[in-house]
């Protein structure tokens, strides 16, 4: 479905974001993600680190969306629904992946741990997106 997408007015050194070499990175980037988000749930504890990769794994969210937003500009978001619908997807949960992070930060010198649960549970939304590989 590569000559559906619409036309990027951005620097051809971004048109990467195109390449099935990228998406597919991407899923293994989502794989991975899933997989530790899935570790305490499953092995019943808490692994000290996961902190860490779930920044790192928002790095690269936030990296993926700024890339594609310099290269399609603002045919990201605004046009044929069947392309910017895995955007606006997209947006919401490094938006809500962001949000998590600065509570986080507000709260790192309670003794309680402030957790925004409902935001942590759109990164599983990855999985839709994850989706698109397996239609296209």
């Amino acid at each position: 479905a590569q000559d559906d997408r619409p036309v990027a007015r951005g620097p051809r050194s971004f048109a990467f974001v195109d390449s099935v070499c990228f998406s597919v990175s991407c899923a293994l980037v989502v794989a991975f993600n899933l997989i530790v988000m899935a570790w305490p749930l499953v092995f019943k504890h808490e692994v000290a680190g996961l902190h860490v990769l779930d920044c790192i794994f928002l790095a690269w969210y936030v990296m993926e969306l700024a890339c594609k937003g310099v290269y399609y500009r603002q045919a990201l978001l605004f046009g044929r629904c069947d392309f910017v619908w895995w955007n606006w997807l997209d947006l919401l949960i490094v938006l809500g992946g962001l949000a998590e992070m600065i509570v986080g930060l507000m709260h790192a010198a309670d003794d309680v741990p402030v957790g925004l649960p409902y935001l942590r549970a759109l990164r599983i939304l990855r999985v839709v997106k994850c989706s698109q590989l397996c239609f296209a």
